[in-house]
């Protein structure tokens, strides 16, 4: 049986059913556009469940930043999927992203120039808690942060390989590195021994932070001899990584894990998504209705 998992990103969330089917919702419209009806169908058909962890992030998030406004975060999400859908396939391309209000490229080459001297110093923590305070202390071993984050993913996904499910796993920005711990301790813990032949058929990051210099050396099995130093259960990955999305400063993951052994696919594309009146490429809604995820969960869809 088919499944889809979801695991949303960083930041402050709304309820879980309400962002579950956002997701869902966002990519109905962009598999309608794209390839009609009957994809649209058999993507109703087919079980698409959250790996929601925004209750901890959220109360986390409290004594980080600015107190969260749920009722016009899901106003602006909404004003948002109108406005992308709007949009024809073609539509997606630089022209139009360079029209976007607020766009700027400034944080990715800040971030792409020095994210390497940085991470060799020793400040890159100062650098993430600046833009992604909850990226930093899913490592703090001094907190639970990770772990809780985490659980959500490892219950679903857990449940779906021992069912057999071919399971499409579409995760984005924090929820790249919470799926690919996950997937690390699936494919080499003990304690998850039953499953650790049984592999993700496809797997999709967006705005992914993986490629970073510092964040690669904290992951899973960074520091594991080299047979057990990645994920052993994916059969495909496709890396896609928006225009001056700051998150995903490095968007080629395939050098970055090339002793990693799956099929590899880095993808560019233009993130048209409008957040809070201007451009935002790391915005989930850009990514999930864009042409080039809309392919890939076809593709996976219609096999």
């Amino acid at each position: 049986m088919k499944k889809i998992i979801y695991v949303h990103g960083r930041d402050y969330k709304p309820k879980q059913r309400y962002l579950e089917d956002y997701w869902n919702e966002t990519l109905e419209k962009g598999l309608l556009r794209d390839f009609g009806e009957k994809t649209v169908d058999k993507f109703k058909s087919i079980e698409a469940q959250m790996a929601y962890y925004g209750d901890v992030s959220n109360e986390y998030l409290k004594n980080h930043l600015d107190p969260y406004n749920e009722e016009a975060d899901i106003f602006d999400r909404k004003e948002c999927l109108d406005k992308l859908s709007a949009y024809l396939k073609s539509d997606f391309n630089h022209s139009i992203y360079s029209d976007l209000p607020g766009k700027s490229s400034l944080p990715e080459l800040v971030l792409g120039t020095i994210s390497a001297p940085l991470s060799f110093l020793g400040l890159a923590d100062n650098l993430v808690s600046s833009v992604a305070p909850d990226m930093k202390d899913y490592w703090n071993r001094d907190k639970s942060f990770g772990s809780d984050v985490r659980a959500p993913l490892t219950k679903i996904l857990l449940e779906a390989l021992n069912n057999d499910d071919e399971i499409l796993l579409l995760s984005h920005s924090l929820g790249t590195i919470i799926s690919y711990d996950v997937l690390w301790k699936f494919s080499n813990s003990c304690k998850y021994k039953k499953v650790q032949e049984k592999k993700v058929h496809t797997w999709i990051t967006m705005g992914s932070p993986l490629g970073d210099e510092d964040i690669k050396k904290r992951l899973k099995g960074a520091k594991a001899s080299q047979e057990r130093k990645h994920p052993l259960n994916i059969n495909k990955w496709f890396n896609v990584a928006s225009e001056d999305d700051y998150i995903a400063h490095d968007k080629n993951i395939s050098n970055d894990f090339k002793n990693m052994n799956v099929a590899k696919n880095d993808i560019r594309n233009y993130n048209l998504a409008i957040n809070n009146e201007k451009s935002n490429p790391h915005f989930e809604t850009g990514y999930l209705i864009s042409p080039e995820i809309v392919e890939i969960v076809a593709e996976w869809l219609n096999k």
